[in-house]
């Protein structure tokens, strides 16, 4: 999920695409491909839980990046949704403080 939210941005520069954090602009460098594919599926991500869904489903299909289709997993795309959701509205800090456990 944070690797997918990495890769936010729809605007191609100089190769490379560009992603904002916080108001400051950073350049995310890899195959051009792989660039222009994130670009397109960010360019259709609606903000809603049914987004991230969409989104990380299509991420996860990707063979030709991990080998298989990551959505053959159990219940791996569902957690990935979930977390992509709670990192796009709430933050990193909260999406791995769902993770921590109960009892420290």
């Amino acid at each position: 999920a944070a690797l997918i939210a990495f890769y936010r941005g729809t605007v191609l520069r100089d190769g490379a695409l560009l992603g904002t954090r916080n108001g400051e602009e950073y350049l995310i460098k890899d195959d051009l491909s792989v660039l222009e594919a994130f670009a397109k599926l960010w360019a259709e991500y609606d903000a809603t839980s049914s987004g991230a869904v969409k989104l990380a489903t299509a991420v996860l299909a990707k063979s030709e990046w991990w080998g298989k289709d990551l959505n053959s997993l159990p219940g791996f795309s569902q957690a990935v949704s979930d977390h992509l959701h709670t990192i796009m509205t709430r933050g990193v800090r909260a999406a791995l403080a769902r993770l921590e456990p109960a009892n420290k």
